[in-house]
């Protein structure tokens, strides 16, 4: 209540710092979400409050910035045993200065800063056998964007990969999981560069790749493949 009578309703008046003119906007609460506004950009605020006799004064001028807009599109993949690549696209916000990425593993979170050109980081030294989430953050030099969508994977390579043959046409492949993945293998002829995939659903350890060229060698590898169709690392490729 102010000193000549009880508050009917405040009134806030708002601009970008690049305008002359503010919009105003009424409320009878004590707070106000305004929306629409422009991403990493530096607005300017006062609030008067309203009464039976009139509208009081304006408060001084508060200055307050935007978020930047998150980065797009976030992509991981393994690239060795405890390695992972992230890559993004960049945000569309002006005045970038970086981006941070955050990867989680249990309790334990770490976080990388790179400069605002990349749209590529390398993440090294992770735990083996354990799933991480990745998220990426657009920085600007006044504030943070929210972060982007989650993106996880698991560290961890098939053990104990075999193959045999079955047929003249015909591989089995067999493996061991310490966790429950679907598991992609790659296979080719031994001196060919052209490798060919087959996705194996979680449940299983083994799998029989047919249609081959009768009486060939081949190379097969094995890696597990996350429920986003993340494929982590591959397995020693092995020869039959």
């Amino acid at each position: 209540v102010s000193p000549n009578g009880e508050i009917s309703e405040y009134r806030l008046q708002y601009k970008s710092a690049l305008e002359r003119q503010f919009s105003t906007i009424s409320v009878t609460d004590e707070f106000c979400t305004i929306t629409e506004l422009t991403a990493n950009e530096k607005y300017e605020v006062k609030v008067a409050a309203v009464n039976e006799v009139g509208c009081g004064s304006y408060t001084d001028i508060t200055s307050v910035h935007t978020s930047p807009v998150a980065p797009t599109d976030v992509k991981v993949r393994m690239f060795s045993a405890d390695a992972v690549q992230v890559t993004w696209c960049p945000s569309s916000s002006t005045d970038i200065t970086g981006y941070l990425i955050s990867y989680t593993t249990g309790d334990l979170t770490q976080t990388v800063l790179v400069d605002e050109t990349a749209t590529i980081a390398s993440l090294h030294k992770l735990k083996m056998k354990s799933i991480y989430s990745i998220i990426v953050q657009s920085v600007s030099k006044n504030k943070k964007s929210d972060w982007s969508n989650e993106r996880s994977l698991t560290t961890y390579v098939p053990d104990n990969v075999a193959v045999e043959g079955v047929t003249p046409a015909s591989l089995k492949v067999s493996w061991i999981l310490a966790t429950d993945h679907d598991v992609v293998i790659e296979y080719k002829m031994v001196d060919s560069s052209d490798w060919k995939s087959e996705a194996v659903s979680s449940g299983t350890t083994t799998h029989t790749i047919s249609g081959l060229v009768p009486h060939e060698d081949y190379s097969v590898q094995v890696a597990c493949m996350s429920s986003s169709g993340v494929t982590g690392s591959f397995c020693e490729t092995v020869n039959c």
